[in-house]
């Protein structure tokens, strides 16, 4: 079986008969004819059931048939990546990120990555978790970046921990200590993405019936302006407070023990574009600088010596 002979059968089963596939294929009908019938006899039975009207597939040419459409699909594109790898890199590639992290990466991201190929264009949106695994899985998106989860379909690489924060105005006791536990959480009013909730319960299970969650929010900007108008306190990365920020002051503490796993999520069997391929680069060295600036801490949960996040407050 090779790729010639899987091509005229696509043709034939296409076409509707011989004579069609061969004016397509711009080859003698006796040669199709010699070529289907060796790949019957390599497979052991009628792929095409022949009739005076034409052909139709049979049961076993309707297995073959998805997956040469899907095999010479691969070839096809295989060639134009390797064509465009030896080009000036264009195309379209796509890029999902939670908003308080999105923030912080777009704009270095862009700067970084359009600088390299400026012939490729950016899509890039925002959303959390299942967003995110419902976009990869339909195409609608190439890369996303993604929480401390797992899947079946989507494969994973880690690129830096977030530390979880308590948010609340500047002037509010609570937030002058150096870090507080989850407990500390119980019976105050909090706002959050409702995934931050589900990660609550998960981290202190105990702790879920003592959670007062009065607004869901995963707007980084509504959060702040939030929490700055006294609406309550939020539990969010820290990358939330690193965007432009509300006239009215705000402050965080580091929860103890509490971080989420930044990851590259992409489609699992999904080969990935010189495009993907560039912009996960870009991602990583991105990353590599929020680890840098004491922002982020490594994958194995090492922070950078050079800075260290402690308590924020700003105006």
């Amino acid at each position: 079986m090779n790729l010639r002979q899987l091509s005229y059968f696509v043709t034939i089963a296409e076409r509707g008969s011989f004579s069609a596939a061969a004016d397509a294929l711009h080859v003698a009908q006796s040669a199709l004819s010699r070529h289907i019938k060796e790949l019957e006899d390599e497979l052991g039975g009628a792929l095409l059931d022949r009739g005076s009207r034409g052909v139709t597939v049979s049961d076993s040419g309707k297995v073959l048939l998805e997956r040469a459409k899907f095999i010479l699909s691969q070839f096809e594109e295989a060639g134009s990546e390797v064509r465009a790898h030896n080009k000036e890199l264009t195309g379209v590639v796509r890029l999902m990120v939670p908003s308080s992290i999105g923030q912080v990466l777009f704009e270095p991201l862009v700067d970084r990555f359009l600088g390299r190929f400026p012939k490729v264009r950016l899509e890039l949106s925002e959303g959390l978790w299942n967003e995110a695994a419902n976009s990869l899985r339909a195409g609608a998106v190439d890369l996303a970046v993604m929480s401390s989860a797992t899947s079946d379909y989507i494969d994973l690489e880690p690129l830096a921990r977030e530390q979880m924060v308590l948010v609340g105005t500047a002037s509010d006791p609570l937030l002058g200590k150096a870090s507080v536990g989850v407990r500390a959480l119980a019976g105050l009013p909090l706002l959050m993405p409702r995934s931050t909730l589900e990660a609550l319960k998960r981290f202190e299970p105990k702790l879920a019936p003592d959670l007062e969650v009065k607004i869901f929010v995963e707007s980084a900007p509504a959060i702040r302006a939030l929490v700055a108008s006294g609406r309550g306190y939020a539990v969010v990365p820290i990358s939330v407070l690193l965007g432009k920020l509300e006239t009215r002051p705000i402050a965080s503490v580091p929860i103890r023990g509490l971080e989420i796993l930044r990851q590259i999520g992409t489609l699992r069997g999904r080969p990935k574009s010189r495009a993907m391929q560039e912009l996960v680069t870009a991602m990583r060295e991105e990353f590599a600088n929020l680890i840098g600036a004491g922002v982020l801490v490594s994958p194995d949960g090492r922070r950078d010596r050079r800075s260290a996040p402690g308590r924020r407050a700003a105006r």
